[in-house]
């Protein structure tokens, strides 16, 4: 079992870590907050939120199933035109997904009872190992920061099957913001059922199952809506875990 670690710094390093997480071979933290943590923290600001960089649109099924290693390669160059669809759509979506994301995030914070402020310009730095985030540098009027990451977003068809269905990996991590200490941190999945351990899966709504990529892009608006119900319920699902 692989540990998967990359944070909001890395968004490079994700599309290296895709083929450990389709393959179910990864596990990722798992840290909860401390009833004493909890009680004491007020006020949370939220680092600076990238566009997601991994979008993925991935047929896990399709022709590399049936036909091995030239239906692997054919099937790869589909997945990778799909995905330049998918990214275009996304791009032109308003307001834009991390705009979404802040937005719901601001907003479940303080539906349970947090000061919530959002600090665009701040965003940890790589550690010297360049495995790790480094918070040292930061500087916020607040209890605890908030790092809010996307591991992958994007459009999944599971083996077996010829449907796509929406998948939003997001990464979740509250930090001491005078000791730089982990205080919090889980990743998200919502809609397709990722098989990493410790992960924390929100059922995809059957609604916003497409019967094939073509559909996703027939219905592109919906489709964009999809994710960000996904990451909106997985960040008020954050929130609500703070205090649980």
């Amino acid at each position: 079992m692989k540990a998967f670690r990359p944070g909001p710094f890395q968004p490079s390093v994700l599309a290296a870590c895709a083929a450990l997480l389709l393959a179910g071979c990864a596990s990722v933290p798992n840290v909860n907050v401390s009833r004493a943590d909890a009680a004491r923290i007020h006020r949370i600001t939220i680092l600076g939120v990238h566009e997601p960089a991994n979008i993925w649109v991935t047929n896990m099924g399709g022709a590399a199933g049936a036909f091995g290693l030239v239906g692997g390669l054919v099937q790869a160059k589909i997945d990778s035109d799909h995905r330049k669809a998918l990214v275009q759509v996304i791009a032109e979506a308003k307001p834009s997904l991390s705009q979404e994301l802040v937005s719901t995030a601001l907003a479940a914070l303080k539906a349970d009872g947090f000061q919530a402020s959002y600090a665009p310009s701040l965003y940890p730095k790589p550690s010297a190992d360049r495995k790790s985030d480094d918070y040292t540098g930061i500087h916020v009027d607040s209890d605890a920061m908030l790092s809010l990451w996307y591991k992958v977003v994007g459009y999944i068809s599971p083996p077996s099957s010829t449907h796509y269905e929406p998948t939003v990996l997001l990464g979740v991590r509250l930090v001491d913001a005078r000791s730089g200490q982990v205080l919090f941190e889980k990743t998200y999945a919502a809609g397709y059922a990722w098989k990493i351990r410790n992960v924390v899966q929100i059922p995809a709504d059957s609604r916003n199952l497409y019967k094939d990529f073509d559909d996703v892009i027939a219905h592109s608006k919906d489709a964009v809506a999809a994710l960000k119900l996904g990451e909106d319920e997985a960040v008020k699902r954050a929130a609500w875990d703070f205090r649980n």
